[in-house]
């Protein structure tokens, strides 16, 4: 049976969280489920409790999973390597060079994204959604322990797919949501291709995202970064 990939367009706080499994074939994977949580008091849980049944190869969430080592640096310098104590002079053994802010990862500041025409948020702009994505990814580590969790960039992965749209501005409004439906239908097996209006772009980030799991799995894509800081995982 081909191997399952699970997308997730992670929310920060209790915002709208969207999902998306996908069961991977040679040529592009199907949809088999699908679902959007929005203000559970403990929406962690709901997604564990959905994610774990699917079993699935691959996990590939939209939102930060390390921060940058400058900052790992500082937090090993405060409190020590083993945690045990408040101690001050941080050991910046790897200190970042003079034109990198220690408030990004190296994944943030490739020149990739002046290619694509697109740029991920810094994690020092998504602070809370990196902290709940750090905790997530560990929840769904200890109940899918063999499940690989890896970070991926929707928006980048539609450009890559469509590198010329037709439609500027942003990606919520109707025009950028119906062209990545399209361009998603073109790749998905199962997506109704005549939704109208086009469904969030919170729902197309998931599918995105699980799309970059698929062509991950596949072999077909790329980590951008540096393996010990952190990697964002486009398409090939």
């Amino acid at each position: 049976m081909a191997a399952v990939v699970v997308g997730i367009d992670l929310a920060a706080g209790r915002g709208i969280t969207a999902l998306a499994a996908l069961r991977g074939g040679d040529d592009r994977p199907a949809l088999i489920d699908q679902v959007t949580l929005a203000g559970a008091a403990d929406q962690d849980g709901a997604i564990a409790a959905w994610i774990t049944p699917h079993a699935p190869a691959i996990i590939a969430m939209d939102a930060p999973l390390t921060l940058p080592a400058a900052v790992m640096a500082a937090l090993r310098g405060v409190w020590g390597a083993s945690g045990t104590g408040l101690r001050w002079g941080a050991d910046f053994s790897q200190p970042p060079g003079p034109t990198q802010s220690p408030y990004t990862r190296a994944a943030e500041r490739d020149p990739v994204w002046s290619q694509l025409g697109v740029r991920p948020f810094p994690v020092s702009f998504l602070g809370g959604l990196t902290l709940r994505a750090i905790v997530l990814a560990a929840r769904l580590h200890a109940s899918l322990p063999t499940t690989r969790i890896i970070e991926v960039f929707p928006t980048a992965t539609l450009r890559i797919l469509a590198p010329d749209p037709p439609h500027a501005g942003a990606k919520t409004t109707p025009a950028r949501r119906a062209q990545a439906w399209s361009l998603l239908c073109s790749h998905i097996d199962g997506l109704v291709t005549d939704d109208e209006p086009p469904p969030s772009a919170d729902v197309i980030d998931a599918l995105a995202a699980a799309w970059t799991g698929w062509a991950h799995h596949q072999g077909a894509s790329l980590a951008i970064g540096d393996v010990d800081e952190g990697q964002i995982i486009v398409p090939a």
